[in-house]
């Protein structure tokens, strides 16, 4: 089963709504965060900045960066941005761009759901990125950025979810990536308990987006306790903020990847040693390499403003669900060996671009920060959901959904 519960939360105010969302930041590098955030005072991302998005040697101590969240975060809720707080409610929140539409339920999901095995990961976390997340959930007490959950889908929820989108909605706005954000309260007691009896027969659930934030809540709530706190299933910090979507709704993109090195690399050399491991073809033109991998096995690499084809044959490799993605391939074949990228977990000269950014989002990080990008095919769902059941981990970086649920649309104190 899994458990769902309404909950308390300030919301956006529509005039405020454009201003004060964030932007997607895990599609920002931490200057443009930086940036961003120092352009746009009024905008949410300034009541949930982090330390190394800041310029070297430019970072504020964690103390006074975590108070100055926390008085951000005050002044939003108390200068017109945002409504007083609502009572405990669900929300439907839809987005829509020109070629994709996502609708799911934000609620409360207990974090029993992770520790019990319902709620699957699919990835690793990194202790010092769960640190800053604890630390932030213990000094600034909100959650704002919904973790995404996806569920194999059921009717009955479909058909209230459509039935709540033909009322008016508590928000509707575009943001400036031109994907529009619309919500609806759901506060009636029969609707609420309705759903709660339709998501108990949902089995299991995925983290899409998140892994992090579920990770840290869970230890953060593991502290809690072990301070003396009172453990409460309806208390906030027992529970996440999450976005719960249906599997058939999503849109996967891959993750691309890039690789910096020092002036002086030998191109010419490391073409040399790929060829001796994979088909290599150059690409002549632009629009074939616009497009992209036509299949899996298959690699768009940019180097030295060339575009080539790569090409692995998978007749050779061994069929196993981790082993057999394409970015494991990648790693395996490519950078492990002749790049010598051996944990891409930890490698600072490994970097990662949304496939939703394009061939020219990754052509412009070469440009500038790298000497070779890759752009992947895109694992599948259904890849995706078999590692998870089979309690497996992917490589970093390996599913990419869009679009994001964004934050700055509810906060949740606790």
């Amino acid at each position: 089963m899994t458990d769902i519960q309404p909950f308390p939360a300030h919301t956006v105010l529509p005039p405020m709504a454009k201003a004060v969302v964030a932007p997607h930041y895990d599609s920002m590098s931490a200057a443009e965060r930086f940036q961003f955030a120092e352009q746009h005072p009024d905008n949410y991302l300034n009541a949930m900045r982090s330390v190394d998005e800041y310029p070297l040697g430019a970072a504020p101590s964690i103390d006074t960066l975590m108070a100055d969240n926390r008085r951000t975060l005050a002044r939003l809720l108390t200068d017109g941005s945002f409504s007083s707080c609502r009572a405990s409610a669900f929300y439907i929140y839809r987005q829509e761009s020109n070629d994709h539409e996502q609708s799911g339920l934000v609620a409360a999901v207990p974090l029993a759901e992770y520790e019990q095995g319902r709620m699957l990961p699919h990835e690793h976390t990194r202790d010092d990125r769960e640190e800053q997340l604890i630390c932030y959930l213990e000094r600034v007490r909100a959650s704002s950025s919904p973790v995404c959950l996806a569920y194999a889908g059921q009717a009955n929820i479909s058909t209230h979810i459509d039935e709540v989108m033909e009322a008016e909605p508590l928000l509707d706005f575009v943001t400036d990536d031109r994907v529009r954000q619309i919500v609806w309260q759901v506060s009636d007691p029969e609707r609420i308990t309705q759903l709660q009896h339709d998501f108990s027969k949902v089995g299991t659930t995925y983290i899409t987006d998140g892994h992090h934030r579920v990770a840290a809540g869970e230890k953060f709530a593991a502290r809690q306790i072990r301070a003396g706190q009172i453990f409460s299933p309806n208390a906030g910090w027992t529970q996440l903020l999450a976005l719960l979507v249906p599997l058939e709704g999503l849109r996967l993109l891959s993750h691309n990847r890039y690789v910096r090195y020092p002036h002086g690399f030998d191109q010419g050399a490391f073409l040399r040693a790929l060829s001796s491991v994979v088909v290599v073809e150059k690409i002549q033109s632009e629009a074939i390499a616009q497009a992209g991998p036509t299949r899996s096995g298959e690699f768009i690499m940019l180097l030295g403003g060339e575009s080539y084809r790569l090409d692995v044959d998978r007749t050779r490799l061994p069929n196993e669900l981790v082993t057999d993605l394409d970015v494991s391939l990648l790693q395996k074949k490519i950078l492990g060996p002749l790049l010598n990228i051996c944990d891409p977990r930890t490698d600072s000269r490994l970097g990662f671009l949304s496939g939703e950014l394009g061939l020219a989002g990754l052509r412009a990080c070469c440009d500038q920060d790298c000497d070779v990008g890759f752009v992947c095919f895109p694992p599948t769902v259904e890849q995706l959901t078999s590692v998870a059941d089979n309690r497996q981990v992917m490589p970093p970086k390996s599913t990419n959904f869009v679009p994001k649920a964004r934050s700055g649309l509810f906060v949740r104190m606790f």
